[in-house]
Formats: C-alpha cells, sequence, structure tokens
C-alpha cells in the first residue's frame, strides 16, 4: 500500500456528516456500504467495490436528505476530492414547516387565553397568508373575535374556516352555534 498522500486518492465529505457512502456498477447493480462521511481512501480500494473496468455510480444516503447519485469514470493517474451538501428532503422540509406552524399557533392559543386579542389576530393575519389552506387559522381568528364579543366577524371566520375544511366539526358546530344565535337561517346566506 502507498501512503494516502502519494496515491491517488478519493475524497467525500458531506454536509451534514455521516451520510452513508455506496458504490455500484450501475444503478442496477446491488450497491455496496463503503462508509460514512467524511471519507478519505485509496481509489484503488474504491474501485474494489466494483466489478466494471471503466465506470461506477456513487450514492450517498442520509435520512431525511435527497439521495445524491453521480456515475464517475475510472481516471488512473487522479485525485477524486468532493465536498457535497446535502439536500433536505421534501418531506422533511413540509414537517420542519408544520412544526413550525404548530408552534405558532400554540402561542396564538396564550395570546387569547391572555386576551391579547389584537396580537393574536395579527399573528393569525399573518400565517393565514402563508397557510390559506389551513382551517384551524381561521378557526382561531372565530374564537378570538368571539371571546372578544364580536360575533359577526367570529360567524364570518367560522364559516371560512368549515369553508376550507369540512371536517372541522369544531368551526361547524360554532358557525351553527352563531347563526342560530343571530336568528341566521343557516341555508340563506
Amino acid at each position: 500500500n502507498v501512503p494516502l498522500g502519494l496515491a491517488e486518492v478519493f475524497e467525500l465529505k458531506t454536509n451534514p456528516e455521516g451520510a452513508e457512502l455506496f458504490v455500484r456498477d450501475d444503478f442496477k447493480g446491488k450497491p455496496q456500504k463503503v462508509g460514512k462521511t467524511p471519507i478519505k481512501m485509496e481509489l484503488s480500494e474504491l474501485y474494489g467495490y466494483t466489478a466494471s473496468k471503466d465506470f461506477f455510480t456513487i450514492e450517498i444516503h442520509k435520512e431525511g436528505f435527497e439521495t445524491f447519485r453521480l456515475t464517475l469514470m475510472k481516471t488512473p493517474g487522479a485525485d477524486l476530492k468532493m465536498d457535497l451538501l446535502l439536500s433536505e428532503s421534501n418531506k422533511l422540509k413540509i414537517t420542519k414547516e408544520h412544526d413550525l406552524l404548530v408552534s405558532e399557533l400554540f402561542n396564538v392559543q396564550k395570546m387569547i387565553r391572555t386576551k391579547n386579542f389584537s396580537d393574536a389576530l395579527n399573528k393569525l393575519s399573518s400565517l393565514e397568508k402563508k397557510y390559506p389552506n389551513f382551517s384551524v387559522i381561521p378557526e382561531l381568528k372565530g374564537i378570538t373575535y368571539y371571546m372578544n364579543r364580536d360575533v359577526e366577524k367570529a360567524l364570518s371566520m367560522f364559516r371560512a374556516a368549515f369553508a376550507i375544511n369540512t371536517d372541522n366539526a369544531d368551526a361547524y358546530k360554532m358557525k351553527l352555534y352563531l347563526e342560530k344565535k343571530m336568528g341566521i337561517d343557516a341555508e340563506v346566506r
């Protein structure tokens, strides 16, 4: 074995670290696990994971991130160094975004409980622009207006929440309750 400083070197770093490196002859072949990043080894050792004479594919996997694939040509006398910034998977992005929304909604509920209606409504209006398809936002606006004794605006918000999601039972119950309280025929709007 030739020391790494003198041999053809393969070096792979990822951000974040700890991604698994696999090598295969092509997209159909069974991937061979090489190790976790950061990785530094002789190219000949990396080539040992493949049977092909000319080409091989590397795959980098990390839970919550998009898989990275690259087909490479075996090149004698060259070093191969790669630094990769891994992209979060769409599923993880959506989860993080929904977690942020839930956190914001908990903060809004605290504002409502402490009768800080103005800040609650401002926050809900901001969230409504970003998440127009979440019925819980107009529902919470309806609760805020109702607790602030603005029954007409509350009814409007409960109707909006129910229009977004007809399975929102709480918004539907409040809509019916307020329509009855205000003497509005639910069938005529």
